[in-house]
């Protein structure tokens, strides 16, 4: 018989939140520990470790200082490294939806309880945003 779920009941008053991490760049996702640290992706090129005292490290292969939100679109999603949806390993690596591999737009990567990998690849277009449709509010691969 498989044990409770964990989640189930959770409730998480206004009071109880509270704001962590300093200058993340597109942190779209968040895992947590149980030492209460936390790893979020981040856009200079690799995941941020926030610890539980507060101190932070930037761990990336190729390391960008910031995203410029002048630059075009192009300049801000298509050069360097935007990880984006993050997942622990079962030996408690992080695994990064992108890998150096021409596969798509690769949006969130999970593991499942059979330690088998899973993603989404939102299009195969290399300029993502070419694939948008807004008067439909979806993607596109024609």
């Amino acid at each position: 018989m498989k044990a409770d779920n964990p989640i189930r009941n959770f409730t998480l008053n206004k009071e109880e939140a509270r704001f962590i991490g300093e200058d993340l760049q597109k942190p779209e996702c968040i895992l947590a520990e149980k030492d209460g640290s936390v790893w979020a992706a981040d856009a200079r090129g690799g995941v941020c470790h926030i610890k539980s005292d507060g101190s932070q490290e930037i761990i990336t292969q190729k390391y960008a200082e910031k995203i410029d939100h002048n630059s075009s679109n192009v300049d801000r999603f298509f050069k360097g490294t935007l990880p984006n949806g993050l997942a622990f390993a079962s030996n408690g690596d992080i695994l990064i939806s992108k890998d150096g591999k021409e596969i798509g737009k690769v949006n969130f990567v999970l593991r499942d309880s059979a330690d088998r990998l899973w993603i989404t690849i939102t299009t195969m277009k290399k300029n993502w945003l070419d694939a948008l449709r807004p008067e439909r509010g979806c993607f596109r691969d024609e």
